[in-house]
């Protein structure tokens, strides 16, 4: 279901602006539900490693199915105590998509526009949006998906973009009353740019461990100390392996909205020239130049705590400045 209320005001100098809300939710999504999990109060709720509950349902037992299944994970003479505890312990994993997921987003959004006029022409657009989402479950025994912050949600995008026709060769201001030859070289240009800024995808941690005191707030590092080689405050987290989660009732969400992934921030420009070969015969050749300042685009960084590059930015898209030539025609 979608919505969306919007006023436009006409401005001086052929332009416009324009303020909307727009919002949705939609239904009856697909979410994976696991239909044989461990028993909720055979897992640990301790904020800490639970040795003890690992160790236990890690021991293993005599297996009541050998020599049934063979070729199958239940095909040796002992099992893990945990696969016995599961309400169907003769099969190895039951999933099943089900129509019980949902979403729901709502954004401010806001247009100002400069209507084609004496070789100008521009637009600024902005959203102000969140996007929530519930379609996977943070743990198995859960009766609802999670909801969490969506990993389409962005909160802030910023688009610019304009095209200004230069002002030489016939009916000009420069260069007007040149020859023939001179104006057909210098007149029909027009140059071309799109920036366009928009906020990172929030992050998770997966059955991340927080050191004692720690919240996800003191994670958040601010934009001026986040680098390449650390780009949230590694030192809140528990990192030693020996130490980590395992066998227990999540509680940590799977994703924040205070801790994103680096932001797209990317400029394209363009430089067309438009002419005629004859009264009939007209061509637009276009040189366009994508990601013009050749500005990496960071993937997210890496948010596995027993990591060694946890942290850090270890990569980038394919997304290196490009340069492509076009040529039109038409009669």
């Amino acid at each position: 279901q979608r919505w969306q209320f919007a006023l436009q005001q006409q401005l001086p100098f052929t332009s416009l602006i324009e303020l909307s809300y727009v919002g949705n939710r939609s239904t009856r999504l697909l979410a994976t539900q696991d239909l044989d999990p461990i028993p909720r109060q055979y897992l640990s709720t301790l904020p800490t490693r639970d040795q003890a509950t690992i160790n236990l349902l890690g021991s293993q037992f005599a297996n009541p199915f050998y020599p049934l299944l063979p070729r199958t994970n239940l095909a040796a003479t002992t099992v893990a105590l945990s696969q016995l505890l599961r309400p169907y312990p003769q099969y190895s994993g039951i999933t099943a998509l089900e129509n019980s997921g949902f979403s729901w987003f709502h954004s401010f959004q806001g247009r100002i526009e400069k209507r084609f006029s004496k070789g100008l022409a521009a637009q600024y657009s902005f959203t102000w949006a969140k996007w929530m989402q519930a379609t996977a479950y943070l743990n198995p025994t859960d009766r609802i998906p999670e909801k969490v912050i969506s990993d389409l949600d962005r909160p802030f995008r910023h688009v610019l973009t304009a095209i200004y026709e230069l002002p030489f060769g016939p009916h000009k201001y420069l260069l007007g009353s040149a020859n023939k030859a001179i104006g057909r070289f210098v007149g029909g240009w027009q140059v071309q740019g799109v920036f366009t800024y928009q906020s990172g995808a929030a992050l998770g941690f997966g059955d991340a461990l927080l050191n004692p005191g720690e919240t996800m707030a003191d994670v958040i590092l601010p934009s001026n100390q986040r680098s390449v080689t650390q780009w949230f405050n590694v030192s809140a987290f528990n990192r030693v392996s020996s130490q980590q989660l395992a066998s227990n009732v999540q509680s940590l969400s799977s994703a924040f909205s205070g801790v994103r992934a680096p932001p797209v921030n990317n400029i394209d420009l363009s430089v067309i020239k438009n002419g005629g070969i004859t009264e009939r015969w007209k061509y637009q050749f276009t040189t366009a130049f994508i990601n013009a300042l050749n500005h990496p685009q960071f993937v997210p960084p890496n948010t596995t705590p027993t990591s060694s590059a946890f942290g850090q930015l270890t990569g980038a898209y394919n997304w290196q400045r490009i340069i492509q030539f076009g040529l039109k025609l038409s009669f």
